[in-house]
């Protein structure tokens, strides 16, 4: 389950987002199964950030460089112009409706 604080923090301000990711880059922020699907993600330090089971459908200006940095999983909801890494396991929600 997502840290509520973190999410809090990502979609309230990605600069102070940022910052806190620079204080201590070790640090791995758990968004898992966070709703992050209106928020603006440009720019946001995302490397080793968990986004499993998050729903990013509709996320504003979320990069593929950016997924290839975080961990997520087949239940991850990704826009429908982005991918999910070749290190995530299985297929996004999006992917499976298809098959």
């Amino acid at each position: 389950m997502a840290n509520h604080s973190q999410v809090e923090l990502l979609q309230r301000s990605v600069r102070k987002w940022n910052a806190w990711r620079k204080r201590d880059p070790s640090l791995q922020p758990d968004l898992s199964l966070a709703d992050l699907s209106g928020a603006d993600l440009s720019g946001a330090n995302l490397p080793r950030a968990d986004l499993s089971g998050a729903n990013l459908s509709g996320a504003e200006d979320l990069t593929q460089e950016q997924l290839e940095e975080a961990n997520g999983d087949e239940s991850t909801r990704l826009p429908s112009d982005l991918k999910p890494p070749s290190h995530w396991i299985g297929k996004t929600a999006e992917q499976t409706e298809g098959d």
